[in-house]
């Protein structure tokens, strides 16, 4: 197998967004990439070959300047490797906040060489951090009516069903959907059918409280997850939210079939979904249904 150069590691490490930098045990800057003065704003021709004091201004929380006996004390109450919360100043005077990142590096007789650095913007972290909770969290979510998906109610189904197994709460399920939706589409179009639909997840979402779920389950269909102590809660929930229904001026006049069930330890995901689904087929049969009033 082929060493890899010192000098190509060199170069692989300039490749890096994140601020990469070595100092040796002296706190002289050996290297500095360009993820680096591209965080702090100080280039490597102004960085390398200084020592740690003479490179740049950096403070802590408490705002005292970060000097290298500082950060060999750092290193010596908590061992081989550290992090710590640092505010750099730019060229231009302005306290940019960093997450610094070093660890010891040593020969094979554990003599001290230098240091490894790795620097983050907190800002940029953080930011690119809520972007791709978002961009997870818009991967279980139905765009039309803001619901959780049905990938997303699986899911959660089973980690339930194990919670009731080991009787940790009770969970009810309810199914509903929207009577002849089809005939609303072929009727007043595409257009009308979506706002129908939107308004629909809407009411659903008002009906909700903190800690439950409402699901798009596909096409005309819905589902709730509800935490639990009887069955007259799920009646209590079916009620208020034929309430908003009622309440909601949708494009056309529709009707709305609800049933419901309460979660065994001994069911699947699939079991549970298919009992709720037929328990809402009964009501459908019996023209058990809620109405909105006309627009």
């Amino acid at each position: 197998m082929r060493e890899i150069s010192f000098q190509s590691m060199i170069n692989t490490l300039d490749l890096f967004s994140t601020g990469v930098a070595i100092v040796d045990q002296e706190g002289r800057f050996l290297f500095w990439n360009s993820g680096a003065s591209l965080i702090t704003g100080h280039t490597a021709q102004k960085i390398v070959g200084k020592t740690f004091d003479e490179a740049m201004t950096m403070i802590d929380v408490f705002g005292q300047k970060i000097s290298f006996e500082y950060f060999l004390e750092m290193h010596c109450l908590r061992g081989n490797a550290a992090s710590l919360e640092v505010w750099i100043e730019t060229p231009e005077g302005l306290l940019t906040h960093m997450r610094l990142y070093s660890a010891r590096l040593t020969d094979g007789e554990g003599t001290c060489l230098g240091f490894a650095m790795i620097l983050h913007d907190v800002i940029i972290e953080e930011v690119l951090g809520d972007a791709l909770e978002k961009v997870a969290e818009q991967a279980h979510i139905d765009a039309l009516t803001k619901l959780y998906n049905k990938e997303t109610l699986l899911e959660d189904l089973r980690t339930h069903i194990e919670n009731v197994k080991r009787a940790k709460y009770q969970i009810g399920i309810v199914f509903m959907d929207i009577d002849r939706f089809k005939s609303i589409n072929d009727r007043f179009g595409h257009i009308t059918g979506d706002s129908v639909l939107s308004l629909f997840g809407k009411c659903i979402l008002s009906s909700i409280r903190k800690g439950e779920r409402a699901y798009r389950f596909g096409g005309d269909e819905f589902v709730v997850l509800l935490i639990i102590d009887s069955e007259e809660d799920l009646l209590r929930f079916t009620q208020r939210f034929e309430r908003e229904v009622y309440e909601t001026k949708f494009p056309v006049t529709l009707n709305v079939t609800i049933g419901f069930t309460v979660v065994l330890g001994t069911d699947s995901a699939r079991s549970a979904l298919e009992r709720a689904d037929q328990r809402m087929y009964e009501k459908k049969i019996g023209k058990t249904h809620t109405e909105t009033k006309t627009p």
